[in-house]
């Protein structure tokens, strides 16, 4: 002869199951992408050859390294992880100097937009 379960012991088998459940659920909790924003650089140049130059654009932490043209080049990095970035223009001639810093320090922002403006005078 097989013994019925008792109520109070079918309330303590379901408050088991309820919690094994919820911790099975807390484990596998959807992982949320970090907040990203966008960042546009921009780029002017003046004198000789100019138009016939290409820089490189780099922002990191965020690992971005672009070719950029140099007589008024725009590059956007869209995705840019939510943060402080250094952007830095790279690869400009000795006959160029960029008027400023070749490297800025930004913030981006979630879900918004940063702008950086070089401008390089070359002779």
């Amino acid at each position: 002869m097989t013994r019925q379960p008792t109520t109070r012991t079918v309330r303590l088998r379901i408050a088991a199951l309820a919690i094994a459940a919820a911790a099975a659920c807390a484990k596998h909790a959807p992982q949320t992408q970090p907040a990203s924003g966008r960042v546009t650089v921009g780029v002017t140049s003046r004198g000789p050859g100019v138009a016939s130059m290409t820089f490189t654009v780099s922002i990191e932490p965020a690992g971005v390294n672009a070719p950029i043209k140099a007589d008024a080049g725009v590059y956007t990095a869209n995705d840019t992880p939510a943060g402080t970035h250094t952007v830095r223009l790279r690869n400009v001639p000795g006959s160029c100097r960029i008027e400023g810093s070749e490297e800025r320090e930004i913030t981006v922002a979630a879900r918004s937009s940063a702008v950086v403006r070089f401008v390089v005078v070359c002779s």
